[in-house]
């Protein structure tokens, strides 16, 4: 036959404090290793490790009088630890509670926030082109045709090839020959509009010291930019003459009589 089982902690826990409650007195250490073991089935051994989790866990009182040590339990005294418990887990399950709902509160605010961001992004999608796309596009169209047009042509084509709405287009065009990213005259009745695309200036260091018969010659950074430039300009102004000249019929002579462009109007040397 198999031998008994002996009590677990906890039933050594409630036997003693159930002994200490019945007796109402107080006790020291070695009166309950004599006392438990035999009213309560305690192992003496154990009584020691038993009365002190009892005393840490504040089920059982302890203070030293003299130089002994007494221990003691009263029925009130359980009850209002066990009533204490209950207050702390109450206290602890209402911060629980008020943490939770902060987070809940944090979440739904993040939710709104999230489909607000949605709302806007898909407002923007049904809004189309900011109208920094539409000024980018527009330029694009018009440096890739390297054409003349009038306001009416390009609120055909650039809705068609750049996908910018008709109704826009006068203000997009305007605001680009504004900012001088778009040329535009008027010839006869009619503005027409362009833009021909820029190159780069050359990296030329600041200046530039040439010795030649015995003079030195100097040529700025600027100087070389501001040639460049007036010979972009004549580009525009031939290719202009000559648009004319094909879609109007107009002899050279009267478009340079008309404008004042000089006859011997040259290129500048670079």
């Amino acid at each position: 036959m198999s031998r008994k089982k002996g009590l677990s902690l906890e039933e050594k826990r409630e036997r003693m404090v159930t002994l200490l409650q019945e007796k109402q007195d107080f006790f020291q250490l070695k009166e309950l290793e004599k006392l438990a073991p035999k009213e309560k089935g305690i192992i003496a051994q154990s009584v020691k490790d038993v009365i002190q989790s009892l005393v840490d866990d504040g089920l059982v009182e302890s203070d030293k009088i003299g130089t002994s040590v007494y221990f003691w339990s009263f029925p009130t005294k359980a009850a209002n630890t066990k009533k204490r418990k209950l207050e702390d887990v109450t206290n602890s399950l209402a911060d629980i509670q008020q943490k939770r709902q902060k987070l809940k509160d944090v979440l739904d605010q993040a939710k709104v926030h999230v489909a607000s961001l949605v709302l806007k992004r898909r407002m923007s999608r049904k809004k189309g082109l900011s109208l920094e796309e539409k000024r980018e596009r527009m330029v694009t169209l018009l440096q890739e045709k390297q054409d003349f047009f009038q306001l009416k042509e390009l609120e055909k084509l650039a809705p068609k090839e750049k996908g910018i709405i008709a109704q826009s287009v006068k203000d997009v065009i305007q605001s680009l020959v504004d900012d001088g990213l778009v040329e535009s005259d008027k010839i006869g009745t009619s503005v027409y509009f362009w833009s021909f695309p820029t190159y780069g200036v050359p990296p030329f260091p600041l200046s530039i010291f040439v010795l030649a018969d015995d003079v030195i010659i100097f040529y700025s950074w600027e100087v070389q930019v501001a040639r460049e430039a007036a010979n972009r300009w004549l580009d525009n102004i031939l290719s202009v003459k000559s648009w004319c000249r094909n879609r109007f019929n107009i002899d050279e002579a009267v478009l340079n009589k008309q404008f004042g462009i000089p006859e011997d109007m040259d290129y500048l040397d670079t």
